[in-house]
């Protein structure tokens, strides 16, 4: 109950500050994140609403933060950023899911090959041959095929 009006509190507060305001205090949160062994629940609750601000520029700032953190604890927060409206926060979101998950973000990321948007297929195919150490171009197929049989890895 305490944790939960910790959170009710400091996001009530952060809907009435400036956005600059919003991703420093994003941008701090995950730094201290980065810093501690333990992920605090709390933490991911107040970064689970900044993911969804309403400025494009506090998602894609938190979306490379949480990426920053290395913890795979902000994978289920980024994920969903993977279809946002805005490209610029997939192409966060593509990196960030790579940071946090490596290898593992790989059958998240091929789809993205196939996104509308030229950025965001660019960021999929630089983050799958970073994270996997392969060069299979930017079609999605090969992708598939090679994640079927190294999945397990």
């Amino acid at each position: 109950k305490i944790r939960r009006r910790k959170v009710e509190v400091i996001v009530q507060e952060m809907k009435v500050r400036p956005k600059d305001d919003r991703i420093q205090y994003g941008i701090q949160l995950c730094r201290q994140m980065a810093t501690t062994p333990e992920t605090k629940p709390e933490d991911l609750d107040i970064l689970s609403v900044l993911s969804r601000d309403p400025e494009t520029s506090v998602r894609v700032h938190v979306m490379r933060a949480m990426g920053n953190t290395g913890k795979s604890a902000c994978a289920e927060l980024i994920q969903p950023a993977l279809a946002d409206k805005h490209p610029l926060v997939r192409g966060a979101a593509v990196e960030a899911l790579g940071k946090t998950l490596g290898k593992k973000a790989t059958p998240h990321i091929i789809p993205l090959l196939g996104d509308a948007e030229l950025y965001v297929r660019e960021e999929a195919e630089r983050l799958l041959t970073l994270v996997t150490g392969q060069l299979l171009g930017p079609e999605p197929k090969p992708w598939k095929e090679w994640w079927d049989k190294n999945k397990t890895e």
